[in-house]
C-alpha cells in the first residue's frame, strides 16, 4: 500500500478540529484479529477485510500495534517505536484509512463488551464519531418511540431495543415528547395510530416505517422532515409487498425475525455506525424464499405531506433518478465518504487514461502568449481549456490538476473531434489526450462542413467504479462544465460555436470507435472560424 497517498487521509482528519480532535494518539479498535499471510498483513473484524503490505508496514506494524493504546502523543509514540515521526504518520495514515484507529483515550465501558466491540468495528464506516466509545455515548443518549397496534409485538420490539441499551419512550408519552427516532409498524394492514404518527412528523421526529405484508417485510426509508418520502409515499411506492400470501409451510415466517431486524437498523441509525441502508433506501425482505433487496422509494409530486401537492403525475423515470441520487442534508452525510478520495484505487482512477494507437498530432499550448496565433494553436487552446491537465510546472508534485473541474477529479469528459479544412491541422477523426497535449488519429474525416465537430464522451465506467449509480449525474454535470470552458475559450478567440441539442448516439459511437459498454456521448459542438 502506498503510504504517501493514504497518509493524506489522516492529514485531512486532523485538520478538521470540529469533527476530529486527537489530544493523544489514536488507539486500535477492540479485539481485531490479525494474521500474517506471506508478505501481507490481513486484518479481519472491521467493516471490510483489509490487506496491508509494504516493507514499512511489515517492519513496524507488529511492534507498533501494542503501543496504540491512546496513551502516547505523536512524539512519544515515535520515540517508543524508535522511528521518525513522519514515518509514524505514514503508517497511521494507512491504519486510519483501513478503519483500524479510534481517536482519543476515552475509557472503555464496564458493561456489554460485545456491543462496544461492535460499535468500535463499525464506526469507521461513517466517522460520525471519533471512536466506538463516542458512538456508544450517542446510542445511550438516544430515545425511541414504538407505535404499533399489537401489544404483544410491541413488547417484543421494546424488549429487543432495551437489550441493545436503547431507551424506549412509552407510547402514552409520545404525544408530549420528541424521541430521536419513531418506529411505526403496520402488521398486515393493521396500521399504527395515525394521530400519533402525524404528531411525531409535525414535530420533526424522524420516522422509520415498517410494514409486514404476508411473507414480505419493508423497513424504511427513514422519513426525515427534509429528506426522503413520507410514510404514505413509502407505502405507495412499495406496492410489491404482500405478493406472497401467508400460507403456512411455504415461506419463512418473518414476524419472528422482524424485531431483530428493526433493532439492528435502529442501532445503526442512532449510533451513527455501519451502513444504515434506510437513510436513503427501503430494505425489502421476502420470505418466499428468504431474500433481501434494497429499493429506492421516491416522493409523489402530488403528495400534500412531502411533495408539491399540485400534480397528479408520478414524476417519471427522470424524477425518480434525481430523487435517488439527491444529496442528503449535511447532517446525514458521512465524513468517512470524503476519505474515499484518498484510497489508492481511487487515486489511480484520477490518473487513468484510455490507451490509443495511431498517428499522433501535437497540440501544445503556449502559456506565455495571451492569444494563440494560427488555427492549430487556437484549437489546442480550446481543447486544453476543457479537457487537458495542467503542465507539471503548474501542478503540485504527485497531484492531478485539471483546467476544468471534474467530479471526483476523475476527468470523466473526454474530447473526440473531426477536423475538416482547418489550416495547419490534418483532416481526420481524432481522440484528444489532455495529459499529452496531443491527438491520436482514429480515421479519415467524413463529408461535412468545414471546421471542427467536437464530441464530448464521458468515461462512464471509470466514474461508476467510484460512484456507482450517482455516476450518471456526475458525468452529465462534468460534460456541462467542460462544454462551458470550451465555449468561453472559443468566444474569447472569436470562434463561433454551436451547441447541438441532440445527436444519434449509435452513429457517433461507430464514427469514433467508442466502447458503448464504458463510454457515453454527453455533448456535441461545432467550432468554426479557424483560419
Amino acid at each position: 500500500m502506498n503510504t504517501s497517498l493514504t497518509a493524506a487521509a489522516l492529514d485531512v482528519a486532523t485538520q478538521n478540529d470540529a469533527q476530529f480532535t486527537i489530544p493523544t494518539m489514536p488507539r486500535v479498535v477492540a479485539a481485531v484479529p490479525t494474521t500474517w499471510l506471506q508478505d501481507r498483513y490481513v486484518i479481519e473484524g472491521v467493516v471490510s477485510r483489509r490487506v496491508l503490505q509494504g516493507r514499512t508496514v511489515q517492519r513496524l506494524l507488529p511492534d507498533l500495534l501494542p503501543l496504540l493504546d491512546g496513551t502516547r502523543t505523536w512524539g512519544e509514540l515515535a520515540a517508543d517505536a524508535g522511528v521518525a515521526e513522519p514515518t509514524i504518520r505514514q503508517v497511521l495514515g494507512i491504519l486510519y484509512s483501513a478503519g483500524l484507529l479510534e481517536e482519543g483515550d476515552a475509557p472503555r465501558p464496564t458493561g456489554d463488551q460485545a456491543l462496544h466491540d461492535f460499535l468500535s468495528r463499525t464506526f469507521d464506516a461513517t466517522r460520525h464519531h471519533q471512536s466506538g466509545s463516542a458512538a456508544r455515548a450517542a446510542l445511550d443518549a438516544a430515545t425511541v418511540g414504538v407505535v404499533v397496534d399489537d401489544q404483544d409485538f410491541a413488547s417484543e420490539v421494546v424488549a429487543a431495543l432495551r437489550s441493545s441499551h436503547v431507551q424506549v419512550i412509552p407510547v402514552d408519552e409520545l404525544q408530549d415528547t420528541s424521541p430521536s427516532l419513531a418506529i411505526t409498524v403496520d402488521l398486515d394492514g393493521v396500521r399504527p395510530d395515525a394521530q400519533i404518527c402525524a404528531s411525531l412528523r409535525a414535530r420533526g421526529v424522524p420516522v422509520l416505517p415498517v410494514t409486514l405484508r404476508g411473507a414480505d417485510v419493508g423497513i424504511g426509508p427513514v422519513s426525515y422532515p427534509d429528506h426522503n418520502p413520507c410514510p404514505d409515499c413509502t407505502e405507495a411506492g412499495l406496492q410489491g409487498l404482500g405478493a406472497h400470501r401467508d400460507v403456512p409451510g411455504e415461506h419463512v415466517p418473518l414476524r419472528g425475525l422482524l424485531p431483530a431486524c428493526i433493532v439492528q437498523e435502529a442501532v445503526l441509525l442512532l449510533a451513527g455506525v455501519g451502513t444504515a441502508r434506510t437513510v436513503s433506501e427501503a430494505i425489502v425482505i421476502g420470505g418466499d424464499p428468504l431474500s433481501t433487496r434494497f429499493e429506492f422509494v421516491v416522493r409523489r409530486p402530488g403528495c400534500r405531506t412531502c411533495g408539491t401537492g399540485e400534480s397528479d403525475s408520478d414524476g417519471g423515470i427522470a424524477f425518480a433518478f434525481e430523487e435517488s441520487v439527491a444529496f442528503p442534508p449535511a447532517r446525514l452525510t458521512k465524513p468517512r465518504t470524503h476519505q474515499q478520495h484518498f484510497e489508492p484505487a481511487n487515486i489511480a482512477l484520477s490518473l487513468e487514461q484510455r490507451p490509443a494507437e495511431g498517428e499522433w498530432f501535437p497540440l501544445p499550448v503556449d502559456l506565455e502568449v495571451d492569444r494563440p496565433n494560427g488555427a492549430a494553436a487556437s484549437l489546442a487552446h480550446v481543447l486544453a481549456s476543457g479537457f487537458a491537465l495542467k503542465p507539471p510546472h503548474l501542478a503540485e508534485a504527485g497531484k492531478v490538476r485539471r483546467w476544468a473541474p471534474t467530479g471526483g477529479n476523475l476527468g470523466s469528459p473526454q474530447a473526440y473531434f473531426t477536423t475538416r479544412d482547418v489550416p495547419d491541422v490534418p483532416d481526420g477523426r481524432w481522440m484528444y489526450r489532455g495529459d499529452a497535449y496531443a491527438a491520436c488519429r482514429l480515421g479519415d474525416a467524413d463529408d461535412g462542413d468545414p471546421g471542427v465537430e467536437l464530441v464530448v464522451v464521458s468515461e462512464m465506467y471509470r466514474v461508476w467504479k467510484k460512484y456507482n449509480t450517482f455516476s450518471y449525474r456526475i458525468v452529465a454535470l462534468d460534460a456541462g462544465v467542460a462544454m462551458a470552458h470550451v465555449a468561453v475559450a472559443a468566444t474569447g478567440l472569436g470562434l463561433p460555436t454551436t451547441n447541438h441539442l441532440g445527436w444519434v448516439a449509435a452513429e457517433l459511437q461507430s464514427r469514433y470507435d467508442l466502447d458503448d459498454s464504458e463510454q457515453m456521448v454527453t455533448g456535441k459542438l461545432t467550432i468554426g472560424g479557424l483560419r
